[in-house]
């Protein structure tokens, strides 16, 4: 049970990255550049959790020989957890050359999911081995400045079900960002100075498993939420400053790490003043599967332990390693939205995204002083099934999951209008490319987040933000290329995520979106033309595809291309 439950609960180990080289031989002599290595996803795999153990990563060069192992011991992620936050895991310095992949490797059987009602979900590995390339080649050394390296995991393309009925199955597909800018998630450390006048603090931080970074310069504007150790947010940053003490100050930072290393604060909290108030004893960030106001208890569906885990693990562990636990609260708990406004416990549903305090954490139910609510309005996931209302509406069916917890909550299941009005469109995918109405097809997948509205008929929801989730195309062969119309065929291959109801099987055609992203052997699309046109007898162009459907049967209009030039079988 120790060993299931650490693949997707406990934090990330310390990782420190090797300065020499190993694999297919030595890297070129020279000086070194710092990095830093980061975690994230974009995507929704259909699971409330997705966890593997890392064993080796590597980064590869231009000539392809890579690094020694980056990772001194095996290491935990969570996916789903380091989706719109990446994780910092780490510092250090890499020697010099181009490089243009990471290779990652993950211990066989260590692959392990949950889905929405708290059930354990087996995931069968394509692989135990993949290459990220990153998407702009990154040269260290020579005085070239520090970088931010993120692994970032397409979730929505990499676990898909093999076959109808078939399992689940885990097909890594992941791409290296350099200087993502998405805030990444809390990285803790002592107060060395602080200047109310320059807005700085700086402070010695450390990030999981108290993996050291090094000193941090952070800067606060008047965006920035400033808390106190209980959960109380200055509303003048001047008292703010003034209640610090270099080197007793512990603070946890969250915000966007530039590329010279200083942090942009979005939120700046207190946890110890060396003697002044107590961090939590645990933090534990999940979803609540059902809250009892009558006995103020609510199951708490686990995702990661945000910190205590030296206090958490030991006792969950006698436990049996629950997948969920059970909370407990009263007039004294805290209940805050995702902008801190007090709320009540009534306020809380099921499927609320929440991280909760524990001041102590000894034995089940749970007591806890806060409760913080993550998300912002209503989220349901299905299928659109009537677009004949569009621009202005759609009709969808919520997943049958969804379904079971909206029913215990008497809320939205089954059919439900979606109101567009202003809504926000969005694909699902690495840097949430804009959509239009016409980009939403019947037999695609969608995330509504939105207010409850009411009307005769279907249950109604006023969206706010629609993410549909992108189709999934493997194992293709182009039969046909155009590059002055910018489209392509293929003749065969699998969808293995759908792109809607008019896009059945291959052969299909293939449009270019203008900002369609090209990865492998082809790096734009003149490349990628100049690929097929100068296939000879012997090999074949191999796709994976992603991208929406359109509303031309067997079309589809595909965002990310990863082509491959393969011997003929």
């Amino acid at each position: 049970m120790h060993r299931l439950r650490a693949n997707f609960l406990l934090p990330l180990s310390a990782i420190v990255l090797a300065a020499c080289a190993g694999g297919g031989g030595s890297s070129s002599p020279g000086g070194t550049t710092s990095a830093r290595l980061l975690v994230g996803s974009t995507g929704d795999p259909g699971l409330f959790s997705l966890g593997s153990e890392l064993t080796e990563l590597r980064l590869v060069d231009d000539s392809g020989r890579t690094t020694a192992n980056l990772l001194p011991v095996p290491t935990t992620v969570e996916w789903v957890g380091v989706g719109s936050s990446p994780r910092w895991l780490a510092t250090g310095s890499v020697p010099e050359g181009t490089y243009t992949a990471i290779r990652a490797s993950f211990a066989p059987g260590s692959v392990s999911g949950v889905d929405a009602t708290g059930a354990r979900v087996s995931l069968a590995p394509t692989t135990t081995t993949f290459q990220a390339p990153l998407i702009a080649t990154w040269t260290a050394g020579g005085g070239s400045p520090p970088a931010n390296l993120l692994l970032d995991m397409d979730l929505s393309g990499s676990v898909y079900r093999n076959g109808s009925g078939g399992g689940m199955v885990l097909d890594p597909d992941a791409v290296v960002v350099l200087d993502d800018q998405r805030p990444i998630q809390n990285v803790e450390g002592t107060l060395t100075s602080a200047s109310a006048f320059d807005h700085r603090l700086t402070i010695d931080a450390y990030g999981p498993s108290g993996v050291g970074f090094g000193s941090l310069d952070v800067f606060v504007d008047t965006t920035t939420q400033l808390w106190d150790g209980n959960g109380v947010e200055f509303l003048d940053p001047d008292a703010f400053f003034q209640s610090l003490r270099p080197g007793f100050t512990m603070l946890e930072v969250r915000g966007t790490i530039e590329s010279t290393g200083v942090m942009s604060a979005t939120v700046v909290r207190i946890l110890d003043q060396g003697g002044g108030p107590v961090p939590p004893a645990v933090v534990i960030e999940g979803r609540v599967l059902h809250n009892d106001t009558g006995v103020r208890r609510f199951v708490l569906l686990i995702r990661s332990i945000a910190s205590g885990s030296a206090v958490a693990d030991p006792i969950l562990e006698d436990l049996g390693s629950p997948l969920s636990i059970e909370v407990a609260y009263d007039a004294a708990t805290r209940f805050l939205d995702h902008e801190g406004e007090t709320e009540s416990p009534s306020d809380l549903e099921t499927g609320e995204l929440v991280r909760v305090h524990f001041p102590s954490f000894d034995a089940p139910p749970f007591y806890a002083d806060r409760v913080e609510m993550l998300e912002e309005g209503r989220t349901i996931e299905g299928t659109v099934v009537d677009v004949s209302n569009l621009p202005d509406s759609f009709d969808m069916y919520v997943d049958e999951d969804e379904e079971e917890d909206e029913e215990e909550h008497g809320n939205l299941s089954g059919l439900v209008t979606v109101d567009l009005g202003g809504a926000d469109i969005e694909l699902d995918f690495r840097g949430h490319p804009t959509l239009g109405a016409d980009a939403i097809v019947t037999g695609v997948h969608v995330r509504v987040r939105g207010t409850l509205g009411v009307q005769t008929g279907p249950q109604l929801i006023h969206a706010e933000l629609v993410s549909v989730k992108p189709g999934h195309l493997i194992d293709a062969e182009v039969s046909r290329a155009d590059e002055v119309a910018g489209t392509f065929e293929v003749r065969d291959g699998r969808i293995v995520q759908t792109f809607g109801d008019a896009v059945t099987a291959p052969p299909l055609s293939i449009v270019l979106a203008p900002s369609a992203r090209f990865l492998q052997d082809a790096s734009s699309a003149a490349e990628f033309f100049d690929l097929f046109d100068e296939l000879d007898a012997d090999h074949v162009l191999e796709v994976k595809v992603k991208g929406i459907g359109t509303r031309t049967a067997e079309e589809l209009e595909a965002y990310e291309v990863k082509a491959k030039v393969k011997r003929k079988r």
